[in-house]
């Protein structure tokens, strides 16, 4: 009998240490989640930066018609690998990938019909 009732207290010792250890586990899961999350949305906002450096760059003559394209290729390569992330941690920056996509292919034609 008392090894039955020495056995019921461990066991409900355990199950309160880990209902008073769970919670704060989650918390710092979130906080790692939501710190990736800041750091792939300032990736990609300095992407599209990038981007409209690239444009002007190019609008100015600092950079060649096929310097630029090959450049502007590989960093829209980018932002979408970013935004790719961004997604597949299903929390977005108030942006979500359609319209980043939206915002790469009109910056695009905005800078075609400047030729």
């Amino acid at each position: 009998m008392v090894a039955l009732t020495i056995a019921l207290l461990v066991a409900l010792i355990l199950v309160a240490i880990a209902f008073v250890l769970l919670p704060l586990r989650r918390t710092a899961a979130g906080s790692i989640r939501e710190e990736e999350h800041f750091r792939l949305a300032r990736e990609k906002e300095g992407l599209l930066q990038l981007l409209r450096e690239l444009d002007f760059d190019r609008a100015v003559g600092k950079l060649s018609e096929e310097e630029h394209e090959r450049q502007r290729a590989e960093v829209e390569r980018m932002a979408i690998e970013v935004m790719k992330r961004l997604d597949a941690a299903g929390r977005l920056s108030g942006d979500d990938p359609a319209e980043l996509l939206i915002r790469v292919e009109r910056s695009r034609v905005d800078r075609e019909a400047g030729r």
